[in-house]
């Protein structure tokens, strides 16, 4: 039998740090290994770059793929073509037109259930192509049960047609466990100018990640008497929502560090490094950063909304995130009752342990799998 050729769209590998990239290198990382009778065409912006070096494997083979999204799609069947593929994964969007099946992972339909978050030619767009995608692929993946439901009621897909498999806190992401270590957190504090007790976020600064709201919850916990605390935001603002932002991010407030991006290799010492995690966003499709920081032995305050629930479990403490006396009512409780704040940090500790990166891959191939032996069994009835 011939081996399959299994290409995985990775243009998101770039040094930009979000969740596409995340999910993208995590599964790279892994499907080699797991599927050894496979090959793995990895298409990527850099065929001989940094990521392609750290991914290679005797049976990775690299192609190049164009960085514009226009281009990559246009030119993407044509590319499967020519190498042979028999099974593509790609994120939100496929190529409009493929020689092989397409998986297409949709992490999330926050444009359809919670518009308002998003710009109106943006909104227009995905609208458009999401369900022409979804609807094509011969499956479609998603990172929790809420998007699924989401994704099978707005769409109309079938239910064996959409599969959850959870996303996961990568290894790296794990409590400091010396005096050493902890130093080095507040060392790569530091150089991010930020310097003793603070309270962390982590994402891209967007109207739906709800930073006004946090900073309101934080600025009434100063008024409590907390005057140690910093409140650190990491994260790049997205300059489609900058405008709509300005005014409301506590720019001029010294307590508020706004440290845009993070490096990666940086990001575990400052989850460790905090005194807690506050994540009061309205809408996720999954929620990586609370997952993160629970790994790293840190307790968290996350909304009770979308998928959060599913994520944090009974490890954190859940707020509706337009409440902001209960927001600031929740930090301070981790920051003063030692009982519910050693309960919550074990509590994350073992609830992070339930996900993990090789599981998520290998629900991931066990679905190449059965795409793969769809398409052959109707190729072979076909040919009959």
């Amino acid at each position: 039998m011939t081996r399959p050729r299994i290409a995985l769209d990775l243009h998101s590998l770039t040094r930009l740090m979000q969740g596409s990239r995340t999910y993208a290198w995590n599964l790279a990382r892994r499907m080699p290994g797991l599927d050894p009778d496979s090959d793995y065409l990895f298409y990527l912006p850099d065929p001989h770059g940094e990521e392609a070096k750290q991914l290679a494997a005797a049976n990775v083979f690299t192609r190049p793929v164009p960085v514009s999204r226009v281009a990559r799609l246009l030119s993407f069947g044509a590319r499967l073509g020519l190498n042979r593929a028999d099974l593509l994964h790609c994120q939100y969007l496929a190529p409009p037109c493929t020689p092989c099946p397409c998986i297409v992972s949709l992490h999330d339909v926050l444009h359809e259930t919670h518009p308002e978050y998003y710009p109106g030619g943006m909104r227009l767009l995905m609208r458009r192509l999401y369900p022409r995608t979804s609807r094509r692929a011969a499956l479609v993946l998603t990172c929790s049960e809420y998007s699924r439901r989401e994704i099978i009621r707005l769409y109309g897909l079938a239910e064996d047609k959409v599969m959850a498999i959870s996303l996961a806190a990568g290894e790296e992401f794990r409590p400091a466990g010396t005096e050493a270590e902890r130093e080095e957190a507040r060392a790569v504090a530091a150089r991010y100018g930020v310097r003793g007790k603070y309270v962390l976020f982590v994402g891209r600064v967007e109207p739906r990640k709800n930073i006004p709201g946090l900073v309101r919850a934080f600025r009434a916990l100063i008024a409590a008497g907390h005057t140690e605390l910093t409140l650190v935001v990491a994260g790049m603002v997205d300059p489609l929502f900058a405008p709509r932002l300005a005014g409301d991010l506590g720019r001029a407030d010294p307590r508020i560090a706004l440290i845009g991006r993070v490096a990666p290799e940086d990001l575990p010492h400052l989850y460790r490094g905090a005194a807690l995690f506050a994540f009061p966003s309205f809408a996720e499709g999954f929620g990586l950063p609370p997952l993160e920081a629970m790994a790293c032995g840190v307790p968290v305050v996350c909304s009770d909304t979308t998928s959060l629930p599913g994520v944090a479990g009974e490890a954190g403490l859940l707020v509706a995130p337009g409440d902001t006396p209960a927001l600031a009512q929740a930090m301070k409780r981790l920051l003063t009752d030692e009982t519910l704040r050693a309960r919550c940090i074990a509590q994350g500790l073992a609830r992070s342990r339930q996900f993990s990166w090789e599981r998520t891959a290998q629900a991931t191939l066990a679905a190449y799998h059965q795409v793969l032996a769809r398409t052959r069994r109707r190729q072979e009835a076909r040919s009959a």
